[in-house]
């Protein structure tokens, strides 16, 4: 009878020393995905290197900031960029931003092959892959992000997305 007695105790220990695991482990991963999401609500501060090996970080501007993540060698990327590079004058008034993870030279690969078009004004480079970045939740190529001047997420695109439905966030 005593053996069963400890018996029960210590099981008693054990579920409760686990559900304290639990529960610790649960309002961890839960305070993690509210940071997350705050950061996502709002322009992130993307550190970036520019194609001239140049550092900068994406800050608010008084426009509105479309960013498209993208892939090199990715086909819809290629796509996509080349639907927005054609049609450049729609997005007057709002600041592009074509960022990637892969290297540098990948990535002015890419931008040569839309060489015939002036791509002047246009932000395009490296970003560092950071918290700011992980909190963009990036899982598919492209990945567009609409940002208000004031800096507040106005739309999330994954994949290929039509000229009138990036322009019309811009002010």
């Amino acid at each position: 009878m005593k053996n069963k007695v400890i018996k029960v105790w210590i099981l008693g220990i054990i579920l409760v020393s686990v559900s304290a695991i639990l529960l610790t482990k649960t309002r961890s991963l839960l305070k993690e995905k509210a940071e997350f999401k705050e950061l996502s609500s709002t322009l992130p501060l993307i550190t970036w290197t520019a194609l001239d090996s140049s550092k900068h970080v994406l800050s608010n501007t008084n426009s509105t900031k479309i960013i498209f993540f993208f892939s090199t060698d990715c086909d819809h990327c290629h796509k996509q960029a080349k639907l927005i590079f054609s049609n450049l004058e729609e997005f007057a008034g709002g600041d592009l931003y074509f960022f990637s993870l892969d290297e540098i030279s990948e990535i002015t690969e890419f931008k040569n092959t839309y060489k015939e078009i002036n791509l002047e004004g246009i932000n395009i480079g490296k970003a560092i892959y950071d918290k700011s970045v992980h909190a963009l939740s990036i899982s598919t190529y492209p990945s567009s992000f609409i940002y208000s001047p004031q800096g507040e997420l106005l739309k999330r695109y994954t994949g290929l997305v039509k000229i009138d439905a990036l322009t019309k966030y811009i002010e």
